[in-house]
């Protein structure tokens, strides 16, 4: 178990042991040394460009290895301060074309990405990506992809407090989400959310295409889907289940269920219909005007703002148009170290 430094002051032909005088220069020269259970690299915010397509190079893109433990955490000044004021290292794909920037390698090991930004630069790349099989332990914290122009910014991965944005794609595909945001991405905010799922506190707005779409046995709570191209949530197959949350002002329908879906305490407004392919419609709010602070998506004081916030819908505690909003407020640091040590000591 070790711990490596990176830093744009680096040099790749250091050793990465202290980010002052012996820093690597590039993300890519730390995951070829960062293959051990339980090793973490700590990158300090500025820019890192891709000089190579290739993984785990000097100048190349990120891979996890596949049987260890491995952490990539950003920090801005102090490694561990979890980017107090949103400055993280931001990973640019420049001019090379990786499938994926940062890819998560795992056959049941817990990996985590902590406050890493992912720049495409309008590649047809993906931002950060685990596997299919193994979503559940590629634990994205706190991380932004954005101009990432392959499937989707985030692909099957856990995301806490994470943005996509600007992508010509979906924002998350396969992933599970909590108080994640989707925005201005061409495709759908959470494209192919994973069966069994609860997407919690989460946010799409203006998409080109729906703003959640996912087939079986999913549970959405406490989520908005705002302004997108299509359906607002959108369900093609059964028990597929929408609590507490709002639709406004999607191209098409509010809510679309599949067989057995339904439509539990939740508002909507100014969508093209309120709800289609429903067996089970309950406590719908009915709302007349936009329950948001103009300009943003929190809960307002106006009426609609206060019923809304006494039913309980949306995304409460006025954090939802912010990255970074954290559950049972632990700071991001806090809760990617929880993570960290609960992984560690279920696999021990």
């Amino acid at each position: 178990m070790a711990t490596y430094y990176v830093t744009t002051a680096g040099s790749d032909s250091n050793g990465g042991t202290n980010d002052t005088s012996d820093a690597f220069a590039t993300p890519g020269k730390a995951s070829s040394v960062a293959t051990s259970a339980g090793d973490i690299v700590y990158i300090k915010a500025g820019t890192y460009t891709l000089t190579t397509a290739t993984y785990s190079v000097a100048g190349g893109a990120v891979q996890t290895p596949t049987s260890a433990r491995v952490a990539y955490i950003g920090y801005e000044t102090t490694a561990g301060d979890g980017c107090p004021t949103g400055n993280r290292p931001i990973i640019n794909a420049g001019s090379v074309a990786p499938a994926v920037v940062i890819s998560i390698r795992t056959t049941g090991q817990q990996q985590l990405i902590s406050n890493i930004e992912v720049d495409g630069n309008n590649q047809n790349i993906n931002g950060i990506a685990g596997q299919n099989l193994y979503y559940a332990y590629s634990n994205c914290v706190n991380c932004v992809c954005r101009n990432c122009d392959g499937d989707a910014g985030f692909v099957y991965t856990s995301a806490v407090g994470c943005l996509s944005i600007d992508n010509d794609g979906h924002g998350f595909s396969g992933c599970r989400p909590v108080y994640c945001r989707a925005e201005a991405n061409t495709g759908t905010g959470f494209y192919g959310i994973p069966n069994n799922a609860m997407p919690t506190h989460c946010i799409a707005v203006d998409n080109g295409d729906r703003g959640f779409f996912g087939s079986y046995n999913i549970l959405l709570v406490n989520c908005i889907s705002d302004g997108n191209g299509a359906e607002g949530f959108y369900c093609d197959q059964v028990n597929f289940c929408v609590v507490n949350s709002i639709a406004t002002g999607n191209t098409s329908t509010g809510y679309r269920m599949g067989y057995y879906g339904a439509i539990i305490k939740c508002a909507d407004l100014g969508n093209s219909a309120r709800a289609s392919g429903t067996r089970f419609d309950t406590s719908v709010i009915t709302i007349s005007g936009s329950p948001f602070v103009s300009g943003t998506l929190e809960l307002s004081n106006t009426a609609d703002g206060v019923l809304c916030q006494a039913s309980g819908v949306g995304v409460p505690g006025g954090l939802q148009p912010d990255l970074g909003a954290m559950p049972l407020g632990l700071t991001t640091d806090e809760l990617a170290d929880a993570i960290w040590t609960y992984s560690n000591r279920t696999e021990s």
